[in-house]
């Protein structure tokens, strides 16, 4: 259960325990995929800058109910405040069936990617962040697990297989879009954009610009293609985790080729930013630079390339996450070999981080555990998905 520093107390534990639902959290990773990657090794010296009560938990009072969904196009008003702002104290705003893939803070709202696996079933569901409504606007069954979860003011697209998915915001639709494509994918304008896998015995792989509006695709750049490690990487064809448009040019997380590489929609040419090392994956777009993740940390390298800055040694890929607000990196880190895990707080600028929030592994937990599913960040909140035994518990904090 969570703790933070403190005992839950008996109420709180019978407030958290009244939560549960009916499918299971993340599986940890096989003993034989971690062998493949060395432990995290989180930074230790920071001290907690807000650690809160346990007893401060605030309750949410019936907000985790579904409720009907005849108006799912219609979006809160931003001035909606957060349920935990002003609070120093966890605010409890429900739980989903299932584990959580993805996260996003938008427009007053809390979008949550959840996937049942019994049923197959990923499910989008939208909270309000002050915890007064909840509404499950989509959901899609497939033979696979969602991957590359990314949303627009209007949909919510991720990849199954080699399948674009989208979920309409407006009337619930969710249907598939593009076929074809590796598991990243990205959306800018009226086009996505994803990597298609060359052939069996192929010496590059594509990058692909397709229409949301008529399907046609356009070849952007040839990506020289490289040799998979299945056994690390689950595929067997090609294995890009994440892009990133700014503008005309394409960022692209090349996990086999253990690389960032830049594409440009003028000329479409390809080059490579760094040589990050293994398990590249997220890309944060910053004016001059960009900002990835890597095993080793949290990097950052100019967007023309050049040297990598280690920016700390948290993030590291792939047993940890991070988000991004426009000014401080929030990352979502296991503490090796425990039942821990702490939430982050690193300033753009020069500063060490600082550890802000502690979660442990439910009980009876066995180890790997996995305890966090993801975090996201707005302009007055942190939200993190808790696992359960049999489901994933949101919470919101107050940032300031």
């Amino acid at each position: 259960m969570l703790t933070q520093h403190a005992q839950l107390s008996s109420k709180v534990v019978f407030v958290l325990l009244l939560l549960g639902s009916v499918q299971g959290c993340r599986h940890a990773p096989s003993e034989r995929q971690r062998a493949t990657t060395k432990p995290p090794t989180p930074t230790t010296s920071a001290a907690p800058t807000a650690t809160p009560s346990a007893a401060a938990i605030v309750d949410a009072a019936g907000s985790h109910r579904d409720a009907a969904v005849p108006d799912v196009g219609t979006t809160r008003d931003p001035a909606l405040h957060c349920k935990a702002r002003g609070k120093r104290a966890l605010a409890l705003l429900g739980t989903v069936r299932g584990r959580v893939l993805g996260m996003e803070a938008h427009e007053g709202n809390l979008f949550v990617l959840h996937f049942e696996e019994d049923m197959r079933r990923a499910s989008l569901t939208r909270i309000a962040r002050d915890g007064s409504s909840r509404q499950k606007l989509s959901h899609h069954d497939g033979p696979s697990e969602p991957k590359s979860f990314m949303m627009t003011s209007d949909a919510a697209y991720f990849t199954r297989k080699t399948h674009v998915i989208r979920m309409s915001l407006g009337t619930g639709e969710a249907k598939e879009v593009i076929h074809g494509f590796a598991e990243a994918i990205t959306v800018a304008g009226d086009f996505v954009y994803g990597v298609s896998c060359g052939s069996k015995g192929a010496t590059a792989d594509t990058l692909v610009r397709a229409s949301l509006v008529n399907g046609s695709r356009e070849s952007i750049a040839e990506l020289p293609h490289v040799p998979v490690n299945k056994r690390a990487s689950g595929s067997d064809a090609c294995d890009y985790h994440f892009l990133a448009v700014d503008g005309d040019t394409v960022f692209i997380s090349d996990w086999a080729g253990r690389r960032i590489l830049s594409t440009s929609l003028r000329d479409k040419s390809m080059s490579v930013v760094t040589h990050a090392g293994s398990y590249p994956m997220r890309i944060t777009l910053e004016p001059e630079t960009i900002v990835y993740q890597a095993e080793g940390g949290l990097y950052r390298v100019p967007r023309a390339g050049g040297e990598s800055t280690r920016l700390a040694d948290l993030a590291n890929t792939p047993f940890a996450n991070y988000t991004y607000d426009g000014l401080e990196y929030w990352i979502n880190q296991s503490v090796a070999y425990t039942d821990e895990v702490w939430i982050y707080r690193l300033a753009q600028v020069g500063a060490p981080p600082h550890k802000v929030l502690q979660f442990k592994g439910y009980k009876n937990c066995s180890y790997p555990c996995e305890i966090t599913d993801g975090i996201a960040v707005d302009d007055e909140c942190l939200y993190v998905a808790h696992c359960e035994e049999h489901s994933d518990t949101l919470f919101a904090w107050p940032k300031n």
